[in-house]
């Protein structure tokens, strides 16, 4: 049940002083190359059209993806969806459905570590070395790369682009709102200040999965993802944002949601519940109504 809706996350006086700003720099890429698809396999489910696609992400590397596309000529809204970790792109597909049916063109792209890997593969999202780096900075750049996908389709406004982010991909998502000036609105549930913070206590301490490196490597680790902490760049974001967390939640600490929230400034909706990571059906609900108004979306469905 949500307890509080809170206008302004900046309000949040218990936290600790705002990050500085992120290198924005660190997720340039070459724009002008046009991010060529290939469409594996299409269905067309009712009320849809449904492609397994891919794409060319960071460095034209493939991303695997699926492309969800409404009936009729548009012009549609287009969103991004980023999965939890570990995860796949077919995670947030019922939600997705929901959001094509009010008019959006949607994309969902498997994180780098869920493309192409067997099942055990998928349960390791971070492997503790710099490879970590490059593949968070990879992903920001495969998002990227998924928006000019989609304004490049004749049936999208590109003044009415958005993206749903859970859990790691609500994390990401905070990211790239602060990367990416394209971006409308965007809606992030149970996300957090970043890896690093995920896998520190709220007095810095390392948890379990740091403690058990050597001391030499888990500095590196620290050293190498902390200047890509969405902390970092949510404050610059110009989407509009809603935030949703769960007091309750076992994964993202409510300590490090309101540095999320506190980092998103002015700019950010928040809502907390009294859940913990799966959400309830009322703020499914607060999500539908909130893009809706911002991506002008059809509210009859």
């Amino acid at each position: 049940m949500r307890i509080s809706q809170l206008v302004c996350a900046a309000l949040m006086l218990v936290l600790a002083p705002a990050p500085r700003a992120g290198h924005l720099d660190l997720f340039a890429y070459d724009a002008s190359r046009p991010p060529g698809s290939q469409v594996l396999s299409r269905q067309n489910p009712p009320g849809m059209t449904v492609h397994e696609i891919t794409y060319s992400g960071a460095g034209d590397q493939p991303v695997t993806a699926l492309l969800l596309v409404p009936p009729g000529p548009g012009p549609f809204a287009g969103m991004l969806f980023m999965h939890g970790a570990p995860g796949t792109r077919r995670d947030l597909l019922q939600y997705a459905e929901q959001v094509v049916a009010r008019g959006v063109v949607a994309l969902l792209p498997d994180a780098p570590f869920a493309r192409n890997e067997p099942d055990e593969a998928r349960q390791v999202p971070l492997s503790f070395t710099l490879a970590d780096r490059e593949h968070q900075l990879r992903y920001i750049i495969d998002l990227r790369r998924g928006l000019d996908l989609l304004t490049n389709r004749t049936d999208v406004d590109p003044s009415r682009l958005g993206c749903m982010g859970f859990s790691y991909g609500a994390t990401m998502g905070a990211l790239l709102a602060g990367v990416e000036p394209r971006l409308k609105a965007c809606a992030l549930v149970v996300g957090g200040a970043g890896v690093v913070s995920y896998h520190t206590g709220e007095d810095g301490v390392p948890g379990s999965a740091l403690r058990d490196l050597a001391p030499a490597r888990r500095q590196a680790w620290v050293e190498a993802m902390q200047p890509l902490e969405p902390v970092h760049f949510v404050g610059q974001a110009r989407a509009e944002l809603l935030l949703q967390n769960g007091r309750a939640d076992p994964l993202v600490k409510s300590s490090d949601a309101a540095r999320l929230h506190s980092a998103a400034g002015a700019r950010a909706t928040v809502e907390w519940y009294e859940t913990g990571h799966a959400f309830p059906r009322e703020a499914r609900a607060s999500q539908l109504r909130w893009l809706s108004e911002r991506l002008a979306l059809d509210v009859s469905p």
